[in-house]
């Protein structure tokens, strides 16, 4: 949401389609998201 500025909505919509897209779980993409944004991502996953 803080990237993109948009909605929970809009945000939850973008993380489905990411999921759906990559063939992974949507806890999954969405944990690498906050990861990322906190800057603890790491290369494993």
């Amino acid at each position: 949401m803080g990237d993109r500025r948009c909605g929970a909505d809009e945000a939850f919509t973008i993380l489905v389609r990411l999921s759906q897209d990559t063939n992974r779980k949507l806890r999954d993409v969405a944990e690498a998201l906050v990861a990322r944004a906190d800057g603890s991502e790491t290369s494993g996953g």
